[in-house]
């Protein structure tokens, strides 16, 4: 199946009629998933088995950033709330060892989680650097 190189996301929960139409009829590259997609385990399961039903592909690409703090989309499934970027760079500060290996569990069990519910891409940050006056956004 040839794809077109684009990204969508859906309004909800569940698959509209219109949004099926597009997923067959457009074949996009892959879906990316937000909060307003995300009410339950089962609920998103089902909603990712839905869409790779349309798709016919047990790869296709389903995307969410993932990053636990203040930008958590897993957050009525799990509380990610005190895992953010600021915390992890104090624990690293403290003790290198220690901070790699609880950052490095953390992104395995979050990792553990998507993959049981079907999302096989995680667009955690790279690029976030918190310096003295960085914007809020990063914070």
């Amino acid at each position: 199946m040839i794809r077109k190189a684009i990204i969508i996301s859906i309004s909800g929960k569940t698959l509209t009629t219109d949004e099926k139409k597009i997923l067959k009829k457009e074949k996009p590259w892959g879906i990316i998933l937000f909060s307003r997609n995300i009410d339950s385990l089962n609920q998103i399961t089902n909603l990712v088995y839905s869409i790779r039903s349309i798709i016919k592909d047990k790869r296709f690409p389903i995307i969410v950033d993932e990053e636990g703090g203040k930008v958590s989309r897993l957050s009525k499934i799990v509380n990610n709330s005190i895992y953010n970027q600021k915390s992890f760079g104090e624990m690293f500060k403290k003790n290198k060892n220690i901070g790699s290996e609880i950052f490095r569990n953390y992104n395995q069990s979050i990792c553990d989680i998507l993959n049981k519910i079907g999302i096989n891409i995680n667009s955690v940050p790279v690029l976030d650097v918190l310096k003295k006056n960085s914007h809020k956004v990063v914070k």
